[in-house]
């Protein structure tokens, strides 16, 4: 590889498939691209935030091991050779898994986790675990809740790449890696897909194993890559659930979407988002509407509290997960949201979290009643661009439409596809999630991939670094006074209760009739 390649950004932003044709007409050898990505992730990584831990002597080895094992192109799958990094609650030989906290859970694995032991299988190069905001952003919203501190977006390193995989979508947006894993449980793949621009998949629950993974929200969390487009997820989940799934190749026998269904709303496009993210939304489903789409209006029920549902089941799961940190003695060195948050969260009862997983089976019942109408979702991930570095993130604010899709499809464990659909004018990435029945991750991939073959949005690229970025106060939480602490619980517990209350409330109201006593998961069988 020469220097001049190994300067310009040709790789640094190359997709899998054109790293891998590089790969068979002996452009480089996994050693070189290997060497390549590590030196960018040493060089821009900790400028980002983005990294958790390097895995240089690990990632050289292996990369040694396969131009040596190489006997021609027969053999290699596309994910030869590709270097990648992992959200670091995946646990990895050699090194600690942190969670982005300073306190590693309870919950400790040896060895590789499992999807770190498919990837290898498949030639794929670990090189770094990532960044991500405590605990999966678990009591707290703050981008600064990470032992690294706030994960820089590389369109604009005075605002977020998003959470809480922020290290994983802020390394692949700036070139440092080609792909990388995030998870997500209300978000956390789909946020920082869309602030930096990128192509990210949110499996269907459990379609990805979790083995090896510290689970926070067991019932919730999905495992799923972050790329530069479509194609690239497709390869990644090839490797990972290589089991199959609805898809509409060969079936549609059309490389148009004209058999496509388009469920959306208006009234996020026009009323919800900010107005200067709604011509690239419009721009994005007009792509899906001049292959042909059919846009067909659809809105999420208002009736069923699928919001204080989620919520529910994420604070008694991650209660269970995090129990033994109360008996610790590192506790007292968490943040005050942590701390509070963790002893509110004990006291959510089990009757809550079991009518909260009945809203979720209902809701389930009214998404299968929506996909009889149409074959796939679309809205805004959110209805702003990337925030600054030092603002509180603020949930989406869910109203009409589809404004809560994010909630709603996590709940009832849905996939989706979060694709860049252009610009605001000031430059920041705009993005759509595609939502689709349980298992239909491939349909929505080549959906998407039709919409990227005739568009060049997943193609945009940060602008160079210009240097000069404001310092970033490292993450180190104040003195904790037991005044502050027990006020903080208070909030909490009231907080929790009344989130309880309304799931408690809408249960014992809507679901009285003895015939609607037990509803069974259709979607988790």
């Amino acid at each position: 590889m020469s220097q001049n390649h190994r300067s310009d950004r040709q790789l640094a932003f190359a997709t899998i498939d054109e790293i891998a044709a590089g790969y068979r007409t002996g452009a480089y050898t996994a050693l070189e691209t290997t060497t390549y990505f590590l030196e960018r992730l040493s060089a821009r990584g900790t400028e980002l935030n983005a990294i958790a831990c390097l895995l240089a002597d690990r990632a050289t080895e292996q990369a040694r091991r396969l131009d040596g094992e190489a006997s021609g192109n027969a053999d290699r799958t596309t994910l030869w050779g590709i270097p990648y990094g992992v959200k670091d609650m995946f646990s990895t030989a050699g090194a600690a898994t942190l969670n982005g906290s300073r306190i590693p859970l309870p919950m400790q694995f040896s060895g590789d986790a499992e999807i770190i032991r498919q990837l290898a299988g498949s030639g794929a190069i670990l090189a770094a675990k990532l960044a991500l905001q405590e605990f999966g952003a678990l009591h707290s919203l703050d981008p600064a809740r990470a032992s690294a501190g706030a994960t820089r977006n590389p369109w604009d390193p005075e605002r977020w790449s998003g959470g809480s995989s922020s290290g994983s979508g802020a390394a692949v947006a700036a070139g440092l890696l080609p792909f990388a894993i995030g998870a997500e449980s209300g978000g956390s793949i789909a946020f920082p897909s869309s602030y930096c621009g990128l192509t990210g998949l949110r499996p269907t629950f459990g379609r990805i194993s979790r083995a090896g993974a510290s689970i926070v929200c067991w019932s919730l969390d999905k495992i799923g890559p972050m790329a530069h487009s479509a194609a690239d997820c497709r390869t990644v989940l090839d490797v990972l659930a290589p089991d199959g799934g609805q898809g509409s190749r060969g079936r549609k026998g059309s490389s148009g979407l004209g058999w496509l269904r388009l469920g959306w709303a208006e009234y996020d496009i026009e009323e919800a988002a900010w107005p200067d993210v709604r011509p690239a939304l419009r721009d994005g489903l007009r792509a899906f509407r001049d292959l042909g789409a059919t846009l067909v209006p659809v809105e999420l029920p208002t009736d069923i509290p699928y919001a204080a549902a989620i919520s529910v089941i994420a604070i008694a799961e991650a209660a269970e997960a995090t129990g033994a940190l109360l008996r610790s003695d590192d506790f007292g060195s968490l943040s005050l949201e942590q701390q509070a948050g963790m002893v509110a969260g004990q006291e959510v009862l089990a009757r809550d979290y079991i009518a909260a997983d009945r809203v979720r089976a209902v809701l389930e019942r009214a998404f299968a009643s929506t996909f009889e109408r149409v074959d796939a979702i679309a809205s805004f991930v959110t209805p702003w661009p990337s925030p600054p570095i030092y603002e509180m993130f603020e949930p989406v604010p869910i109203t009409s439409g589809l404004t809560g899709l994010i909630a709603a499809g996590n709940l009832a464990g849905l996939p989706a596809v979060f694709m860049p659909c252009g610009l605001t004018e000031t430059g920041l990435p705009v993005g759509l999630q595609i939502v689709g029945r349980p298992h239909g991750e491939r349909l929505l991939l080549d959906v998407v991939e039709a919409v990227q073959a005739t568009t060049g949005w997943h193609r945009l690229r940060p602008p160079e670094p210009a240097g000069g970025m404001t310092a970033l106060a490292t993450d180190i939480p104040e003195p904790i006074t037991s005044e502050a602490l027990a006020s903080r619980i208070e909030s909490d517990r009231k907080q929790f209760a009344d989130l309880a209350g309304v799931v408690r409330s809408w249960v014992e109201t809507v679901l009285d009739e003895p015939s609607m006593r037990f509803q069974p998961s259709l979607f988790r069988q």
